[in-house]
């Protein structure tokens, strides 16, 4: 899989800006977009997989990075990271997770998925509405910090 994130050499990256420095406040208000709401209303331990399988669909070795140190610190079984990408063959992960999952898909790629009514109607079973809204909003906020990632060659 290429690496998007630390695509190129040193030079190369070093020609690009750090987004921490020249914009902090504007990734201060990511963060407080993206860290916040779900975690009064979805298990973080799902936050954690929808998080991981976002930053593996944007090749970003920096969104992995980060998650990974976030499931060590929830002490998270990061041993189905390894399974993530086929998670639909899996038996590791509940409906729940599955369900969620395929929206992360469905939501990362929405501009080809349109997100299908099908996964839409399927997530619905295993998700209140405040806790659909939770996970896009954690879907949303994750993409956008692998889109920052990459686009500043950022290194994990």
């Amino acid at each position: 899989m290429k690496d998007n994130s630390s695509n190129g050499d040193a030079a190369e990256r070093s020609r690009r800006i750090d987004p921490f420095s020249t914009a902090d406040d504007a990734l201060k208000a990511l963060a407080v977009f993206g860290g916040g709401g779900h975690a009064r209303t979805l298990e973080p331990e799902l936050v954690v997989l929808a998080r991981m399988r976002v930053a593996q669909m944007n090749n970003s070795a920096y969104g992995i990075e980060m998650v990974e140190r976030e499931a060590v610190r929830l002490s998270s079984r990061e041993t189905r990271f390894v399974g993530l990408a086929d998670w639909r063959a899996r038996t590791e992960f509940s409906d729940r997770e599955k369900a969620a999952l395929a929206w992360v898909e469905a939501v990362t790629h929405f501009a080809q998925t349109r997100v299908p009514d099908e996964i839409y109607d399927n997530v619905r079973t295993h998700f209140s509405g405040d806790e659909l809204v939770a996970l896009t909003v954690a879907i949303v906020s994750a993409n956008a910090w692998c889109q920052i990632a990459v686009s500043f060659r950022l290194s994990p």
